[in-house]
């Protein structure tokens, strides 16, 4: 049953950790071209990064963020910092790349390290022709300090563009929102494994959306070597996502639901 005009429900679907690995661009490309992905990000550091830079650089009309990133997660595929080594010490491990958790930025990385990594990740993603709709952070890693979340939201209003905060001190959320029609709402489902059962659960999660914007952020990927490599054994719920969020029933589900389908350049008070 569609919903009231009144009760207007907007919708982001949103793709994470774009750039990571090859695996990850190819399929969110193809969940861009042939889904309902209206949105995601790019993590500036990772390896294939260029690529995901290529392919939205050519499809400006696309919507795709920066995905801060200040971690670096998996055990045997790694990232350094963009900006110089010697500038940001507190955010390089003993191997020369960036911690692993959050917990470890954290315990190392002062306010001033983290403000000239994502000044260098922002003005990196600028350079390759990326026109980012927004920022967002891997790994909620900016909460983990007073000085790392301020520094998100002040580069955020420096660069004019809209970012993703839910929680804070009010000055800031209040900073944060001031670029923003409306913060979303972001919305999600457990760690259900069984492929019908999570392709259930994310059909619930749409039946009960609140009016608002409402933001359902995905990670996404292939079914290939590449990604189990890189992740192990979860890898199978990226590609499980994939598959999810290109089938005609999601489609229809939205459609029938009367979901308002949005980018976050939909969001912006001022046109980029």
């Amino acid at each position: 049953m569609r919903r009231d005009a009144q009760n207007t429900v907007y919708l982001i679907v949103h793709a994470d950790d774009i750039g990571m690995c090859h695996s990850v661009n190819k399929t969110t490309i193809e969940a861009y071209e042939r889904g309902v992905i209206s949105s995601g990000s790019i993590m500036v550091p990772c390896p294939w990064f260029l690529e995901a830079a290529e392919y939205f650089r050519k499809h400006p009309e696309l919507d795709v963020g920066i995905h801060i990133t200040l971690t670096s997660e998996w055990k045997l595929y790694r990232w350094p910092p963009v900006a110089p080594k010697n500038e940001v010490p507190g955010l390089i491990d003993n191997y020369g790349f960036m911690y692993r958790t959050s917990k470890e930025v954290a315990e190392h990385a002062t306010g001033k390290e983290v403000e000239t990594e994502i000044r260098a990740q922002i003005e990196r993603a600028l350079e390759f022709g990326i026109k980012p709709t927004h920022l967002d952070t891997h790994m909620g890693t900016v909460h983990f300090k007073p000085e790392f979340l301020e520094t998100y939201v002040r580069l955020a209003e420096e660069f004019g563009i809209p970012v993703l905060l839910h929680r804070g001190p009010p000055e800031l959320v209040e900073k944060a929102s001031s670029l923003v029609r409306e913060m979303p709402r972001v919305v999600g489902i457990s760690e259900i494994k069984n492929f019908d059962e999570r392709k259930s659960e994310y059909i619930k999660m749409l039946e009960n959306l609140k009016p608002g914007v409402n933001e359902v952020i995905l990670h996404l990927g292939g079914d290939d070597e590449e990604i189990r490599a890189i992740i192990g054994q979860d890898a199978h719920l990226r590609y499980k996502d994939f598959l999810i969020f290109s089938d005609t029933e999601i489609k229809r589900a939205i459609q029938t639901l009367g979901l308002n389908l949005i980018g976050w350049r939909n969001l912006r008070r001022s046109s980029p």
